[in-house]
């Protein structure tokens, strides 16, 4: 029988079952230190801003808040554990901790959006030669960076344009107001792949972008990594009134980008 369990022949195997019982319960350990760490961050978020998950706000990622199901991002792993192959149990914990992140992140950008922020009083540069936006426009890609710190040329821009990403629209002085207070400009990065194109006869402009965002949370700044194309529309008067996003990514796979 000894020599049958050493050849792989089967048997009941005490030694085996003690390890296999040990595994499981350092996979419920590690779940609910996941757990906690989900709730710290959240926790701290809100305590550092004064702030509650779930407040509408400018690239707020509100999909834990309500624009996406929690499953979207593990979070029913949250109540109860189940145990799973090694390979799957490490990318749940991922999107646990990508979801704390995401909680954490609202919280802070809730609070933030709430002061609200006023379009900056500048002489419009209306009816502009498209290519002459297209300059400004890769300027404040380029050299000001504003997907990461929403140094734009406002003069460009209708006060009333809409700001739209993959999770929700915004309003121009929520856009601003938001991107300013979740991300580090110090630590993010954006680059322009290609150019400025210019699409319709000068309607609207669009280029693609590479970015990693350090968002701002308290002691650490953890960093998203996406890719995608940015399209803007202009106005009769030649002012953008309309800016959107498409990422490359989907939402979760953004969130399980987020490292330290």
């Amino acid at each position: 029988s000894a020599l049958l369990r050493v050849l792989g022949g089967g048997g009941w195997d005490p030694r085996g079952r003690r390890l296999q019982g040990a595994m499981q319960r350092c996979r419920r350990r590690a779940a609910g230190l996941s757990a906690l760490l989900v709730a710290l961050l959240a926790a701290t978020a809100t305590c550092f801003c004064g702030g509650g998950v779930g407040v509408g706000g400018p690239r707020s990622r509100r999909a834990l808040a309500g624009g996406a199901a929690p499953e979207a991002f593990g979070a029913e792993a949250l109540v109860g554990v189940e145990l799973e192959p090694p390979a799957e149990s490490s990318a749940r914990r991922r999107s646990w901790l990508g979801a704390g992140v995401l909680a954490a992140v609202s919280a802070a950008l809730g609070a933030s959006a709430a002061a609200g922020a006023a379009a900056p009083d500048l002489p419009k540069r209306r009816n502009l030669p498209v290519s002459e936006v297209a300059k400004i426009v890769r300027e404040d890609v380029v050299q000001r960076q504003f997907l990461a710190t929403a140094d734009f040329s406002p003069e460009i821009y209708d006060d009333n344009c809409i700001f739209t990403d993959e999770i929700d629209s915004y309003t121009y002085e929520k856009f601003v107001k938001g991107t300013k207070g979740l991300f580090v400009a110090s630590e993010s990065n954006v680059k322009l792949v290609g150019d400025v194109e210019v699409l319709e006869g000068g309607s609207k402009l669009q280029f693609r972008f590479d970015e990693v965002l350090a968002v701002n949370l308290p002691i650490v700044h953890p960093k998203w990594t996406l890719s995608g194309t940015c399209t803007l529309t202009r106005g009769a008067d030649g002012l953008i009134v309309a800016y959107k996003e498409k990422w490359d990514q989907s939402v979760p796979e953004v969130i399980l980008s987020t490292r330290l």
